[in-house]
């Protein structure tokens, strides 16, 4: 997955890189982060619709259909997407094979503002998230900064990807969005390994565009009452017990009594 990560950051940098502080490729991870947040707009766009037809039955198979989607679309390829960003800058920075081509390497040793320095090394280099909240040591910027970043962002984006969940499930009980806010939270806490300069500006991409991703959920509209009420399909009943026979229905004839 880090060649598919190092591809959507080559093609972030292509989208938006321009060439003035704090550099072309921290606005490209800026904007890889906006594109990471499409995957959860996208799951909650594919339930949306998926929910034109369905409605409010949440059998066995709809519940693993929402919740594979869930999973996918909000966890695991943001998850492995972040991580991979993270991890092309430090191969860069360490000089090993990141994925990316000679020419965007090269780019990625200019220097564009005195407090990022080397972009390379601004990206690639110094202590993970983690590190930084609980050991905090060598930092290019505050502290107060860091934490932050680390704490508005990824709670507004969390936020706006209920507000995703919800308005996909509308017309309807509201505990299926945890298929969304639960996987979140948990991608959130695993991306605790990124390089923490990386993390801030993926963090900046993706809150704006988890709230623009409530804009195509929301043009799709929730289901209509005509699917929302229609009833449930009716279970066979097993056959009913044949009535008894008559001869059954007679009560047994009395014993015999003995004659004095």
């Amino acid at each position: 997955m880090s060649g598919i990560a190092s591809a959507l950051l080559s093609l972030a940098h292509t989208l938006f890189g321009p060439g003035f502080c704090p550099g072309d490729w921290v606005w490209a991870t800026t904007t890889a982060g906006a594109l990471v947040a499409l995957f959860p707009a996208a799951g909650a766009l594919i339930v949306a619709i998926v929910r034109k037809g369905t409605g409010n039955r949440y059998d066995a198979t709809t519940l693993t259909v929402f919740g594979l989607i869930g999973v996918v679309s909000v966890l695991v390829l943001p998850w492995l997407m972040a991580s991979g960003i993270s991890e092309t800058f430090r191969a860069a920075n360490a000089g090993s094979a990141s994925g990316l081509s000679a020419s965007e390497t090269a780019k990625l040793s200019t220097n564009y503002c005195s407090f990022i320095g080397v972009q390379k090394t601004y990206l690639g280099g110094g202590p993970n998230v983690f590190e930084t909240l609980f050991y905090p040591r060598g930092l290019k910027l505050s502290y107060a900064l860091y934490l932050l970043a680390f704490t508005v962002l990824p709670v507004g984006s969390l936020l706006f990807v209920m507000l995703q969940a919800r308005t996909a499930f509308r017309r309807g009980p509201k505990w299926p969005s945890r298929f969304f806010w639960i996987p979140f939270v948990v991608m959130a806490v695993a991306t605790s390994g990124m390089s923490a300069n990386t993390a801030v500006h993926f963090w900046l991409g993706f809150l704006p565009f988890s709230i623009l991703g409530l804009i195509p959920v929301a043009l799709v509209g929730p289901p209509p009452w005509s699917v929302i009420n229609r009833p449930e399909p009716r279970r066979d009943e097993p056959p009913a017990a044949p009535p008894p026979s008559r001869r059954e229905q007679l009560p047994p004839p009395p014993p015999p009594q003995n004659k004095q």
